[in-house]
């Protein structure tokens, strides 16, 4: 099998939940488990070896491990995940601005502890519309030419192609239908602390529809297989 990893979907602890419920065989792979925060969080990453080529960078689509295993692709299982895209680009706000040891480029975006809730909606929406001379995102220590919206869009877009996908709002259910979790014990959660303030992502948005547009717009082919609203 193998399981894609897109970015702030709990594919960390999917992973991890999986390992517990299917035993590995030697040519499984999971994308995530090179990063550094998945080796400190005690994730085994060891099943992200690829020949003799190294490793698959963790958010790698299914075009490029297509084109390492042309001959045995149709052999292959593939899982994934998605998450409601409202709620994803929340998560990844503060992943991004609330991460110790990063220096992410516009100071004017990150959150200051005690601060009233309508600044940091104020942050958030400077996040999502970055303008085009600031137009690159930290993440992972590098600088990437994307905003915020369409980056993730890509990589999750491309993830939700595939047949077999676990929704983030319903794991436990889709860990049930394709893995055989039966509630035995509690799925892992890593990397949770980034988001301060929890209140519901609708939240974040207030009632700025231009926010609202931008979303729907960079994440279309999700929206309309998931059937995701702004409201769930």
């Amino acid at each position: 099998m193998v399981f894609y990893k897109p970015m702030k979907t709990a594919g960390t602890s999917i992973e991890e939940a999986i390992r517990k419920l299917r035993p590995l065989g030697p040519k499984d792979i999971y994308t995530g488990l090179t990063h550094l925060g998945d080796q400190t969080a005690g994730v085994d990453y060891s099943q992200n070896k690829v020949l003799d080529i190294g490793t698959l960078q963790e958010h790698s689509t299914p075009e490029i491990v297509q084109t390492l295993f042309r001959d045995e692709w149709e052999n292959y299982e593939h899982f994934s995940m998605v998450r409601n895209p409202f709620d994803l680009m929340v998560s990844y706000y503060w992943y991004c601005y609330n991460h110790t040891g990063r220096n992410p480029p516009l100071k004017r975006c990150i959150p200051q502890p005690g601060e009233p809730f309508h600044v940091t909606q104020g942050r958030f929406a400077d996040f999502l519309t970055i303008p085009d001379r600031y137009g690159v995102l930290y993440h992972h220590r590098k600088l990437e030419p994307f905003l915020p919206t369409v980056g993730l869009s890509l990589v999750n877009s491309k993830m939700a192609k595939v047949n077999s996908i676990i929704r983030f709002e319903h794991m436990v259910s889709d860990l049930t239908k394709y893995f055989g979790y039966d509630g035995s014990w509690e799925i892992p959660r890593f990397k949770t602390g980034f988001r301060r303030d929890k209140r519901p992502y609708q939240e974040y948005y207030g009632s700025s529809n231009e926010l609202i547009d931008l979303v729907y717009s960079s994440f279309e082919d999700i929206f309309e297989r998931f059937d995701y609203t702004f409201d769930r």
